[in-house]
């Protein structure tokens, strides 16, 4: 008989690259299965405390106990993440796609430039990070060195940091230093970090966002069809 976990993999595999932002919390142990069946599969990130939820049916998601006492939700499908917006009362979503890098090799190394922060440089990623503002979640990949940033002489250029829940994300490049390649250098050595710990790197691209859609297709990441809707309040 297959576990919780061995069910949830097997179903989320389905669509894999959809699903990548639930498969790699539980293939690294950070996740627990709350519903794994032939209809869907409901995670809590423990990280993140985030819950993520695919579910064929909403009435199916609407029966499940404590669904309402999160506060940070992944949700794969519309109909049920507009529920749980109204039943919770949620003020903040953003849709995105699901991102990965399928390759082995790792890019070439020009990062002598790059290196994690510390927290003297908290005020700068959160003066410059427009979709942050939470000084606190900074201080926290800080301290858990999961920020980077590259430098320009002893000038920081930009930075880009993993998320709790293992996806790549807070990539900014200060605007005197576009235009440089330096996106495409802190994503690539953020993928080869991720292919040293033998994971897949991922990340999530807000929908309107061209730009970083345009990096990730360069960076060769495939990019997924369907859509995961980001809910907290």
């Amino acid at each position: 008989m297959l576990s919780k976990t061995e069910k949830a993999i097997r179903y989320l595999s389905e669509d894999s690259l959809s699903h990548i932002d639930m498969l790699e919390p539980l293939r690294r142990g950070t996740a627990d299965v709350l519903y794994a069946e032939n209809d869907g599969v409901v995670i809590y990130e423990r990280n993140s405390q985030a819950c993520m939820i695919t579910m064929q049916e909403p009435e199916k998601c609407k029966s499940l106990p404590g669904i309402e006492s999160y506060h940070l939700f992944a949700v794969h499908q519309k109909n049920i993440a507009a529920w749980i917006q109204q039943k919770g009362g949620f003020s903040h979503c953003f849709e995105a796609y699901q991102a990965a890098y399928g390759k082995k090799e790792p890019f070439a190394d020009h990062f002598d430039t790059i290196r994690p922060l510390t927290r003297s440089y908290t005020d700068q990623v959160f003066r410059g990070y427009g979709a942050m503002d939470d000084r606190k979640y900074i201080e926290t990949l800080i301290d858990r060195k999961q920020l980077w940033g590259i430098f320009d002489g002893d000038a920081l250029a930009g930075f880009i940091g993993e998320h709790l829940e293992g996806s790549m994300g807070l990539l900014e490049v200060f605007p005197e230093y576009r235009r440089r390649g330096y996106g495409y250098r802190l994503e690539s050595y953020l993928i080869n970090h991720f292919l040293q710990q033998n994971e897949v790197p991922f990340c999530q691209i807000k929908t309107d966002n061209d730009v970083s859609l345009a990096l990730q297709r360069k960076l060769g990441m495939d990019l997924s069809k369907r859509t995961t809707i980001w809910i907290f309040s």
